[in-house]
């Protein structure tokens, strides 16, 4: 292998980290929404809350339906994703 391609693993390798510690950031992320939205909601009794973080819940299914973007496989293409 040489250096060109050995650097262009390693960049992608670096790069699918990077873009997995982002996917579950954005999952931490909606999942914190979903439990203040919900919680404020019931609290103030605010539909549109609930509804908000009702929609967090539904964007955290869809990550776990869909799974990863950032697979390590390079032959891998995001068109690939098996919805079934």
């Amino acid at each position: 292998m040489s250096s060109t391609n050995s650097a262009h693993v390693d960049l992608r390798a670096s790069d699918t980290r990077e873009g997995r510690r982002l996917e579950y950031f954005t999952l931490g992320w909606n999942l914190t929404e979903a439990v203040v939205g919900i919680g404020a909601g019931v609290m103030a009794g605010s539909i549109a809350l609930i509804g908000f973080g009702v929609d967090s819940i539904i964007e955290k299914l869809e990550f776990d339906k869909r799974g990863s973007t950032f697979h390590p496989d390079p032959h891998r293409h995001i068109f690939d994703i098996n919805y079934g």
